[in-house]
């Protein structure tokens, strides 16, 4: 037999499993450490961290959304109220800008109404128009 055809008869030495970590051709067993450049065999079972933070982060933006919107609308009511009596106030300023003449508001508490006039009458015999 001539020396090519040794090696090919030759019985093939017993390969390391995939992605198992090797000392010098022997497969190493136990709970040795891996070297470095030598991949390791990935655990199947659990989460990374990486995908556990991920996710405490979602629940918390989500969490956070779905009690911002559940918030109670009397809230809501109130602040339009006083967006909508601050726009009213800016254009009775104005107009009594414009006109060089005061403007006195009128609050009812009681039915809930604003009014402004151009006279100090309780009556308000002058509505600003």
């Amino acid at each position: 037999m001539d020396a090519f055809a040794a090696i090919v008869h030759r019985p093939a030495a017993r390969l390391p499993r995939a992605g198992a970590c090797t000392s010098a051709g022997k497969l190493r067993r136990g709970p040795a450490p891996c070297r470095a450049g030598q991949p390791k065999k990935p655990s199947a079972r659990g989460f990374t961290l990486v995908e556990l933070v991920v996710l405490l982060a979602l629940l918390g933006i989500l969490s956070f959304v779905a009690l911002s919107r559940s918030g109670s609308s009397d809230a809501f009511a109130q602040h339009s109220a006083a967006e909508e009596l601050a726009g009213a106030m800016r254009f009775a300023q104005k107009r009594a800008v414009a006109a060089h003449v005061p403007v006195w508001i009128r609050i009812d508490v009681a039915s809930g109404r604003v009014g402004f006039c151009l006279d100090a009458a309780a009556a308000c015999a002058q509505p600003l128009q």
